[in-house]
């Protein structure tokens, strides 16, 4: 827990990514340079963010090396960029500014960008983009601004993101309120995950005002689950707390290890720290699935044992603990399953039906392709969908897909369209593939890897698609997750790289 200093100072941190922001503007620059020295010693003070849901090896999809993050830029040199921005467009802050023409402004200035190079004018350039289209009402435009410039600087994008997402909650129109949640609900898991429970609560919050205020009672339930989630994650981390303190006295108790080994894997992802506790736990299966976890499994058989290792153990633990390890089991599952045959799948297929809840469903599905997205970034050309390209029909292993939807990457990026689930969604199912064209043999001209995310968390991962005809099929559950996001990554040149989503399907 953080003493009241503590707390101050996280408070004051906060609110600076925007607070920030608005006195480069309009302040002085003694303030400013006030400011980033608070904010200078809120991040000398932060506690380290532990890792999100992420196993080690290949239990679990890794999640993209991160590129490298440029420093914000001081105080005194971000505040000469903002006033060259304002000098640029002095014009229009001249006068007031409705809320309509700081949205306009927004994109104007953000599209200097594109030819900026100046790393104090690109910090300053999507600041000041980020305030006036989160002033303004943009939704799209403050979302992908803030997630940009987190991207490229050093800003925490959780504590950035639910500072625009509290700004666009009395801005944007209430058509937008669904929306908004979902994007809280997303920070709800990350902060959770990083053990920021503060943050999480007001998220949530902020979440159930704008599930209300959306008139959605389905999202309202999510929410409401959500909370009930948080809530239960805190008293964990709180246990682990507690473990941990009597290990220092006792390290060979052997039912200690056991409880700090689980709780450091299943609700922490430290997995390097809590297999070596399983295997002193004095429990042969828990060293066994310690010793499986550690070797990685490679095989068909090695996914097998694991998966049944996890399936066994969630039968013994209640609660976040049980719903945990049958994930953990889920995944290896899903992994084993297109490998196997006969009786042998017929089994992995009814216990991944059984932990994904789509047993209890109806088994209705509702096509992707027919459903508005939310948002897509860094498409090029644009979202295809409904299977066609140029007229002509997706087709992949000689079988073409209606429904299919085509997000081709820029170079050496990572295209993204999300979706929101529907109502009583319990599982994502498809393919993702690289399609053939009529008439044309060529081949994608660098490997291509496409992947999904529910509420940030990345789920499931295809190999790297290096040829024409190459599917990977997925079967993830949602658990209750209110954003989907299908992601399409052109490691280099991104000619010929027609990977498509193979009929995605919601699974109720």
């Amino acid at each position: 827990m953080r003493g009241p200093k503590k707390d101050s100072v996280m408070n004051i941190r906060h609110w600076l990514p925007v607070v920030f922001v608005y006195l480069l503007v309009g302040g002085t620059p003694v303030l400013a340079q006030d400011l980033a020295g608070l904010l200078e010693e809120a991040e000398r003070t932060a506690p380290a963010p532990v890792p999100a849901r992420q196993a080690e090896g290949p239990a679990r999809p890794a999640s993209p090396t991160p590129e490298k993050r440029h420093p914000r830029p001081g105080a005194t040199e971000a505040a000469t960029a903002t006033s060259r921005v304002k000098a640029v467009f002095r014009e229009r802050y001249s006068g007031p500014l409705r809320p309509a023409d700081k949205a306009a402004l927004a994109g104007e200035i953000l599209e200097l960008l594109k030819s900026t190079t100046n790393k104090a004018d690109r910090w300053a350039l999507q600041a000041e983009s980020l305030r006036l289209a989160s002033e303004g009402g943009q939704v799209d435009l403050a979302i992908s601004t803030a997630k940009a410039l987190s991207g490229e600087f050093q800003v925490e994008l959780v504590d950035l993101m639910f500072d625009v997402l509290k700004q666009l909650s009395s801005s944007a129109p209430a058509t937008a309120a669904g929306r908004l949640a979902s994007e809280c609900a997303a920070i709800v898991r990350t902060a959770v995950d990083r053990g920021q429970f503060e943050t999480a609560a007001k998220a949530i919050l902020l979440a159930k005002g704008l599930a209300r205020k959306g008139k959605d009672p389905e999202l309202v339930a999510q929410i409401n689950r959500l909370a009930m989630m948080v809530k239960d994650r805190e008293k964990m981390d709180k246990r682990l707390t507690a473990v941990l303190e009597e290990l220092k006295a006792s390290p060979a108790e052997t039912e200690l290890n056991a409880e700090a080994g689980l709780l450091l894997c299943l609700l922490k992802g430290r997995w390097a720290e809590g297999l070596p506790l399983l295997m002193k736990a004095g429990n042969p299966s828990l060293a066994r699935l310690a010793q499986l976890e550690l070797n990685g499994a490679k095989t068909l058989r090695e996914q097998i044992a694991l998966g049944d290792a996890w399936w066994s153990l969630a039968e013994s633990q209640k609660g976040p603990m049980e719903d945990a390890a049958q994930q953990r089991s889920l995944q290896f599952y899903n992994e084993a399953v297109s490998g196997a045959e006969g009786l042998e799948r017929a089994m992995l297929e009814k216990r991944i039906a059984s932990l994904s809840g789509s047993g209890a469903g109806s088994g209705e599905t509702v096509a992707l392709a027919d459903l508005q997205e939310l948002e897509s970034m860094e498409v090029y050309g644009g979202v295809t969908k409904n299977g066609t390209f140029n007229g002509q029909a997706y087709t992949c292993g000689g079988v073409p897909y209606a429904k299919g939807i085509y997000t081709p990457p820029k170079s050496q990026s990572t295209a993204m369209i999300a979706f929101r689930p529907p109502a009583g969604a319990r599982r994502l199912k498809g393919g993702a593939g690289v399609f053939s064209m009529a008439g044309k043999d060529d081949q994608p001209a660098s490997a291509m890897t496409m992947e999904i995310a529910i509420d940030s968390d990345v789920v499931w991962r295809s190999p790297a698609l290096t040829a024409r005809e190459q599917i990977a099929r997925f079967d993830v559950p949602l658990n209750n997750g209110t954003r989907v996001e299908l992601r399409t990554r052109a490691a280099g040149n991104n000619a010929s790289c027609w990977g498509a989503w193979l009929d995605p399907v919601f699974v109720k």
